[in-house]
């Protein structure tokens, strides 16, 4: 028997929607894109199936009514400049609705699990909200692309000669503020045509007032001005289009996934099979180390991580292959240009382990030439070396994770793997 991802009740599993059901019969955007298939749109609804009946056709099929009936009397609607909403909710409830989003969308997609999952019981109406989950609303209006291509938020009384761009969507997923780096609070964001909302989730376990998430609701105040919050007491909020559009809301998701929106097509992306993914190797030859030519290998390392799309292509498939001194009989950490030069590439790409074929030897190769002669000595001596090499890795595989908003789970993925073939950790 599974178990609910709700009650944890051993359960014969139901198929639960990620995006509601009720939302096919809208006028929205009928294709659908999941972060596990992320080079296509797919049509068809994103399902989860582990939640017991009791669940899905009690408490969260309740959520969904309630989410349909605020579809119908507000999130139909399409905002144009200026435009003012006043918004009524039961704001308990359209807190809950947008946490049972996220969740089904985390588990779909392997983000935010743990941390929503001890939100379960709130979900469910068992427990109360705390200030730990802060909701925020704001309004992302029509975009106008005028005759001379300039971009800006559409207006009421938009003349014909102008292309209108509507923002007709149901979206959930991960968001990332510029002026925060914490990965440990959860950032979601729910959009439905025009109405945003915004989740910034403290763990549950640290104490309130949480001074990381102040300072992460200071950095979305400023990257989103416009934005209101909703208070759990609260039961109405004005609201009201701003800069916001729907092109400026889209531009994430085009920059990050070139091809799957037909800006450019990425060469690799065609051939990758949907499973058994081969090694890419990077092969560095005698000569290149000779004259130091470093820049191809970072350039080429640093164009698999520019965006999430080549991010998701090439994890943990890249070989580094070192030749031309097969007739040297010192190992490659032991011969100075060689083990100067694979220095300079991890120093410039801490990011590498995100990319590295686990029992491709590459980081391995780093750690040698990290450690240089130190390498020879018990690994208790050579600590110092070990930590500095760990905590540049681990820091860059962050700072690459939080820019392109991958998920903890998969950091978490691997760095184990990571740690098992480096150093044999289980």
């Amino acid at each position: 028997m599974a178990q609910c991802a709700y009650c944890d009740r051993s359960c014969s599993p139901t198929r639960e929607h990620v995006v509601p059901d009720w939302y096919n019969e809208t006028p929205g955007d009928a294709e659908t894109f999941n972060a596990r298939e992320p080079f296509i749109h797919t049509r068809g609804d994103i399902l989860i199936k582990d939640v017991c009946k009791k669940c899905n056709n009690g408490p969260l099929a309740d959520l969904d009514a309630y989410g349909k009936d605020l579809y119908e009397r507000y999130f139909s609607l399409i905002a144009y400049d200026p435009t003012t909403v006043e918004f009524s909710f039961e704001a308990p409830r359209l807190i809950r609705w947008l946490l049972k989003l996220s969740y089904n969308s985390g588990r779909a997609h392997n983000a935010d699990i743990a941390a929503l999952h001890a939100l379960r019981k709130a979900m469910l109406g068992e427990e109360p909200l705390t200030d730990h989950v802060q909701c925020w609303v704001h309004l992302v209006s029509a975009a106008c692309i005028t005759e001379s291509g300039e971009v800006r938020a559409a207006r009421c009384n938009e003349s014909e000669d102008s292309e209108i761009f509507e923002p007709k969507w149901f979206r959930i997923g991960q968001l990332r503020l510029p002026g925060s780096s914490t990965t440990e609070c959860v950032q979601r964001q729910i959009v439905i045509n025009s109405f945003a909302f915004s989740l910034l989730i403290a763990p549950s376990s640290t104490n309130r007032p949480s001074k990381m998430l102040n300072e992460l609701v200071q950095a979305f105040q400023e990257a989103v001005p416009a934005a209101k919050r909703i208070e759990r007491t609260a039961t109405e909020v004005t609201i009201s289009a701003s800069d916001t559009h729907a092109i400026a809301s889209w531009y994430p998701l085009f920059h990050h996934y070139p091809s799957r929106f037909g800006n450019e097509q990425n060469p690799y992306i065609p051939k990758l099979p949907k499973r058994g993914l081969g090694a890419i190797v990077l092969a560095v030859t005698g000569e290149i180390i000779e004259n130091n030519e470093t820049s191809p290998v970072i350039e080429a390392l640093h164009y698999m991580v520019a965006t999430r799309e080549n991010a998701t292509a090439f994890k943990q498939r890249v070989v580094l292959m070192i030749q031309g001194f097969d007739d040297d009989p010192r190992a490659v950490w032991q011969i100075p240009k060689a083990r100067d030069y694979v220095r300079t590439v991890f120093e410039q790409c801490p990011f590498i382990m995100f990319l590295t074929l686990p029992q491709g030897d590459t980081l391995n190769l780093m750690l040698g030439c990290w450690l240089g002669e130190a390498a020879t000595l018990p690994p208790v001596q050579s600590a110092d070396r070990i930590t500095e090499f760990n905590c540049r890795a681990f820091s860059g595989l962050n700072d690459m994770a939080f820019r392109l908003a991958i998920s903890r789970e998969t950091i978490f993925e691997i760095s184990e793997s990571a740690m098992h073939f480096l150093y044999g950790w289980p």
